[in-house]
């Protein structure tokens, strides 16, 4: 239809199933220069790996007698309550020693994943969310997430929260 054009318009006959005449359509093709930010770049499958381990800030020291789950929506890694400790007013769970000192978990859509820390375990009290979009592809990064404690949680996980979504 583009091959020598940028711009068609032409009488289309309607054939076949109910309809029939002739319909006016025009069709307009225009490239443009789209640069997409980094962190868009890279594979839609991957694997996230935790590598140190977890300070929760803020929390009441209730929170430290309560398991900590990393999830995706591909994978689940539990740390349980033995992990917690109080580091001052921190709560720190601690990944563990040797083969389990780092925690991967296999990620099959990137771009509409998160990584859910989920404090208090499957029925959650606290949350944080991380989406991967928001991460560059083989960067090491630590960050820093807000803690959010209320009803519902498992419907607040699949609400996309960032930066530019946050009301002062």
């Amino acid at each position: 239809m583009f091959k020598t054009q940028s711009q068609v318009t032409r009488l289309f006959s309607l054939q076949d199933g109910v309809g029939f005449g002739r319909v006016n359509i025009s069709l307009l093709f225009k490239g443009v220069c789209l640069e997409l930010p980094s962190s868009l770049h890279g594979w839609e499958t991957g694997t996230v790996e935790v590598l140190s381990d977890i300070r929760a800030t803020g929390l009441d020291s209730s929170f430290a007698s309560k398991p900590l789950v990393l999830r995706t929506t591909d994978d689940v890694e539990k740390l349980p309550r033995s992990a917690a400790s109080l580091d001052g007013t921190d709560i720190v769970w601690a990944l563990g020693k040797g083969e389990n000192e780092e925690r991967r978990l296999p990620v099959y859509h990137r771009f509409a994943s998160a990584l859910v820390f989920d404090i208090g375990g499957n029925n959650p009290d606290a949350v944080a969310i991380l989406w991967l979009q928001d991460i560059v592809d083989n960067e090491v990064r630590e960050v820093c997430l807000d803690i959010m404690k209320g009803k519902h949680l498992q419907q607040l996980s699949q609400c996309y929260i960032s930066e530019y979504t946050k009301t002062s």
